[in-house]
């Protein structure tokens, strides 16, 4: 069972083929390497951080001046480069499989080696720290639920839409306090919510 979970995580593609993503690693491609670098080992040494950012407010905008990038976009470089080392440790990557998975999605061997170089020195480190890293402290710890008519409006015109009412006690073991969160769904934004969550399940599911 185990080697079957190893294998299908070796099977499995490191990066989200999103368009996010794809957008952001053309953005890292046109940054100047030597300057990259600096960027990519201040993420590496930071991400496992819930509450800490890799750059202040003032980094942040000198890196807009030196890449010639606007906000939103030094933003999904960021984002970028915190998923490459997110699922790198995820899938616990080796550094070869790492190249081969950088090179798929487009990324030239001078960028590739930055990645590798830097995985190679940091990669015990990022597993050491996100084995310590906290958990939060609120856990859900019970679920209810209920169905009902809702008036809606369309085109001038009211009908009734079925909506899915959930209430999800949260306990926060900092003040030992329950807390009542309530969401309330329509038929497609519950089936987009269940998909994603079949996504984290299967991500579980290869872990466990």
């Amino acid at each position: 069972w185990i080697q079957k979970c190893i294998g299908e995580m070796a099977s499995t593609s490191l990066f989200a083929e999103s368009q996010r993503f794809r957008e952001g690693v053309e953005l890292i491609k046109n940054i100047e390497i030597a300057k990259f670098g600096l960027v990519i080992k201040r993420v590496a040494q930071k991400f496992h951080l819930k509450d800490e950012t890799p750059f202040t407010k003032q980094e942040l905008e000198k890196l807009q001046s030196v890449f010639g990038l606007t906000e939103a976009n030094l933003e999904l470089v960021m984002d970028s480069v915190r998923h490459i080392f997110e699922q790198s440790a995820y899938f616990l990557a080796s550094t070869a499989r790492l190249g081969k998975e950088l090179e798929s999605v487009g990324f030239e061997d001078n960028y590739v080696q930055v990645f590798q170089q830097l995985w190679e020195a940091e990669r015990e480190k990022i597993f050491e720290r996100l084995r310590s890293r906290t958990i939060t402290p609120d856990v859900g710890e019970s679920i209810g639920w209920r169905l009902h008519l809702k008036l809606a409006q369309s085109g001038g015109e009211y009908f009734k839409e079925p909506v899915a009412t959930f209430e999800i006690g949260v306990h926060n073991s900092d003040d030992n306090k329950t807390n009542r969160l309530h969401m309330e769904f329509s038929h497609s934004e519950l089936y987009d919510f269940f998909n994603k969550l079949e996504i984290i399940q299967q991500q579980l599911d290869q872990l466990g």
